[in-house]
């Protein structure tokens, strides 16, 4: 197994920086990025790039490894909120502040997907480690499960519909973390309601619905499925043992309790996001108090302090050392195995289907006519009929008439997004006064 290093990233100070988390060492950092907690991850079967959504505009930056400014840049279809990409770096799957999800194909910067996934934005997402299915966390308080072999399939036509659509949750979202095991394994998320809870994915089951004394900004599980990790809104650090709470399926803790979680204190503000090392002995944390912390999970104390980011940290993970990554050895040799990179595309390919059906239909016409292929008077006979007087008329009253039905479902649309907003904000502040 490769040693580990972290990876941190800020939503203001405009900088990624690389660390190596059992010496503490700086050994990297790139240029030109701001992004939110969810919006970061590495590109390819060997994590040749690190990929992120900016969190200002609606743009994609790509960094390699070898060196600090930008690879590339990109546009995206509109402001991304959350992005992860398959375990073989075939896919990165993407989710928007309008709720809508998108499916690039890396290799040729394709989009081959764009769907309604949640009704508001999407705060995380993850994909299972044999890269069958991905999931995704929304501030609709929703955790969907997405075949990634439907995604794909060109022959599915229609809006793809979620393998399992969960509502457990009352609040937003916040996190989500996905076990080993491809479908068989679990899942996990957070939420502003307090509580995290834990899914069976082979059968949709719920588990276990853990209440904590504070809201939820993160989750993550140690590789054996013993701990459950969670981070808060007041700084601190959760931790419980899986092994006897499984056997129920409600538990409600409280600090103050013998048998309460586990505290990890140390941060002075909100944490945004936490990963936990292969062998489950370290756990790194970054906060919106400008750093991340490395714990040791036994003694649940701090044994290292990244300090160099100038912001909140809002997003950390941890990844095998990069063969290319600065001062390695083989950053020079390997150069050359570097997968290819595309910039990925904003629209669909399907959009250019429109002037297909338009040869289409040339075609069909000149398939099915009994008049000789060499007779060209029906041009004639067209353009006189789409100049004439009584075409234009018509054509008129037909652009007017779909004018004044898009208004009316747009003025429609609107009032029940009103109505959705309304109920929403009256259902969570009832929620929170109880």
């Amino acid at each position: 197994m490769e040693p580990e290093v972290a990876v941190t990233a800020s939503s203001e100070d405009n900088t990624i920086h690389v660390w190596e988390i059992r010496s503490g060492s700086h050994l990297a950092s790139f240029k030109d990025n701001t992004c939110r907690a969810n919006a970061l991850c590495t590109l390819g079967a060997h994590g040749d790039y690190v990929m992120s959504a900016q969190n200002a505009k609606a743009v994609f930056h790509f960094w390699s490894w070898g060196k600090e400014h930008t690879h590339v840049k990109c546009t995206s279809p509109e402001k991304i909120t959350s992005i992860v990409a398959s375990p073989d770096g075939i896919h990165v799957i993407a989710g928007a502040i309008s709720g809508r999800m998108y499916l690039w194909e890396s290799n040729t910067g394709r989009l081959a997907r764009q769907w309604e996934g949640h009704y508001k934005a999407i705060a995380a997402l993850k994909t299972t480690d044999d890269g069958s299915m991905v999931i995704s966390g929304g501030e609709d308080s929703m955790v969907n499960v997405w075949d990634i072999i439907s995604l794909v399939d060109a022959a599915v036509s229609t809006s793809p519909l979620p393998f399992y659509s969960w509502s457990d949750h009352s609040l937003p979202v916040t996190g989500v973390h996905v076990t080993a095991g491809g479908c068989r394994g679990r899942v996990a998320s957070s939420s502003l309601d307090r509580s995290c809870k834990i899914w069976e994915l082979a059968s949709g089951t719920l588990l276990l619905s853990v209440l904590f004394p504070v809201f939820l900004t993160c989750v993550s599980m140690d590789p054996t499925e013993e701990r459950l990790f969670c981070g808060s809104g007041d700084g601190r650090l959760f931790s419980i043992n899986l092994k006897p709470s499984l056997s129920a399926t409600s538990l409600k803790l409280s600090t103050d309790s013998i048998d309460g979680p586990q505290e990890f204190v140390g941060h002075g503000k909100v944490v945004t996001s936490i990963a936990v090392s292969y062998d489950g002995v370290l756990l790194v944390s970054g906060s919106e108090d400008g750093t991340a912390r490395v714990w040791d999970v036994g003694s649940r104390q701090v044994v290292k302090t990244f300090q160099r980011h100038k912001g909140p940290v809002s997003h950390v993970m941890l990844i095998p050392r990069p063969a290319h990554l600065f001062g390695s050895s083989m950053a020079q040799t390997d150069k050359k195995t570097l997968a290819p990179l595309r910039s990925f595309k904003r629209f669909n390919a399907e959009e250019t289907v429109s002037s297909v059906a338009v040869a289409m239909n040339a075609t069909h016409r000149f398939a099915n006519s009994s008049a000789d292929m060499t007779d060209h008077s029906w041009i004639a006979d067209d353009w006189t009929y789409f100049n004439s007087a009584s075409s234009q008329e018509h054509l008129e009253g037909e652009v007017n008439q779909l004018r004044t039905q898009v208004a009316a479902l747009q003025e429609e649309n609107r009032r029940w997004q009103t109505v959705t907003n309304d109920m929403y904000s009256f259902c969570s502040s009832e929620i929170l006064k109880h």
